[in-house]
């Protein structure tokens, strides 16, 4: 397994991923949104030596949350699976994570709804 270079998909706004089948590996994290991360309706696949998905922004409403929605998700991370400078909302999703740290950290809340998460 070779990892490349720093994130594999990193934006200073607001990442959104939509009806997409997506895997990332990275050096870094994944999937950086530094105002947050959208994934609805997609099957994303992620590898990452420090965080799979992470935030970094919060200081104004509405930023630095992830949010999953009728989504599939599996994420490998040598730190953090989730990372959110804010919140974490994840509905009617199917989820595997696994962070060698923690599998979601968040400095407000985790909200993941009873079922969401798998085993594998």
């Amino acid at each position: 397994m070779q990892f490349g270079y720093k994130d594999a998909i990193h934006t200073k706004d607001y990442l959104k991923i939509s009806g997409v089948t997506l895997f990332a590996r990275a050096k870094d994290d994944g999937l950086h949104g530094n105002d947050g991360i959208l994934i609805d309706k997609a099957d994303v696949s992620v590898e990452a030596e420090k965080n799979g998905l992470r935030t970094t922004k919060a200081g104004k409403i509405l930023k630095g949350n992830i949010e999953i929605t009728g989504s599939k998700l599996s994420v490998i991370a040598g730190e953090h699976a989730l990372n959110a400078s804010r919140s974490i909302y994840m509905v009617s999703s199917s989820a595997f994570l696994k962070g060698v740290m923690s599998n979601s950290k968040a400095d407000s809340e985790i909200y993941i709804e009873e079922g969401c998460l798998t085993n594998g």
